[in-house]
Order: structure tokens, then sequence, then C-alpha cells
């Protein structure tokens, strides 16, 4: 079994250089240029599952880099 991590792309408050914590705050432009980055990263690759926090910037990366 393999486990691929990815974090989200940069968020509004990453822009800023603010730490957000639980902020629910979605990603910039270049957030979601880095998804669609790291779905050519893991492309041709098959998923069982993919798990997200319900945080708004984790759910748009994940939706982004693998959309459906």
């Amino acid at each position: 079994m393999f486990v691929y991590v990815i974090r989200h792309g940069e968020s509004e408050t990453n822009l800023s250089k603010k730490w957000t914590g639980w902020l629910d705050v979605q990603l910039t432009e270049k957030g979601y240029e880095d998804a669609k980055k790291a779905a050519g990263y893991l492309k041709g690759i098959s998923f069982d599952k993919i798990y997200t926090s319900d945080l708004m910037r984790a759910k748009q990366t994940a939706q982004t880099a693998f959309p459906g």
C-alpha cells in the first residue's frame, strides 16, 4: 500500500504570510495552479480513496487535482 500526502495549494492567508490554523479560507489562483501541478505529478496513479479535511482550501485542492 502506498500513501500519498499533498498539501493544499496557496491560500489567501498564505499569500499574506499569516498562519491560518482552522480559519476557512479559499485558494488563490496560484493555489489552483499548485493543485493542477500536483495532479500532473500523480497522473497515471489510480486511487481507491481520497481523504481531505473539511476546510475549503483542502477540498478545493482535492477537487482540482482529482476532478470527479
